[in-house]
């Protein structure tokens, strides 16, 4: 996670940019001492009605626990007025895709409010950019089609048509 920024599509943007930009840096100053970094990275945001600000931030799953400590590193070096407890660093477990997969955007700030006005700017300033991305050697898994189909079981119920008990407004 960065700091948070004010929450306007000028702040958003140009802080995600440079998101991008420090994460690819660091991934390179890793491949050039000899480490491969991979895996998936999550682009998300929540907002802070309060303070009126956003705090665009990654999820990442790293293959290897030394790779995350040093990318989590080079990244407290990008970003020094962060807080180093906000970069959590866990083991993988069954739910962390869950964690991965579960929003771009939070609905409702910490507080329970929400603010349709915050979420539009976010989404504004992610539309155009890989929220989900895999990196290093992570790839993208082929499945034949016929595969695909004996996995895919699918339940439906018929649904019968219902009368609508709508009596018509009229104003005169």
């Amino acid at each position: 996670t960065i700091p948070a920024v004010p929450i306007t599509y000028k702040h958003i943007t140009e802080a995600v940019d440079l998101m991008f930009y420090n994460f690819s840096r660091a991934k390179d100053r890793m491949r050039k001492r000899g480490y491969t970094l991979s895996g998936i990275r999550k682009l998300e945001s929540n907002y802070n009605t309060i303070a009126k600000t956003a705090n665009p931030h990654f999820h990442l799953i790293v293959e290897g626990a030394e790779e995350a400590e040093i990318l989590q590193k080079y990244w407290l070096e990008y970003y020094p007025s962060a807080k180093q407890d906000a970069q959590d660093i866990t083991p993988a477990t069954e739910g962390t895709l869950f964690e991965i997969f579960k929003y771009q955007a939070k609905q409702v700030c910490k507080t329970g409010v929400f603010v349709a006005e915050y979420l539009d700017i976010i989404y504004q300033a992610f539309q155009g950019r890989r929220t989900l991305q895999s990196f290093g050697s992570f790839r993208k898994v082929s499945v034949e089609p016929q595969d695909a189909l004996e996995d895919l079981y699918i339940n439906s119920q018929e649904i019968e048509p219902q009368e609508a008990n709508i009596e018509p407004q009229i104003q005169e």
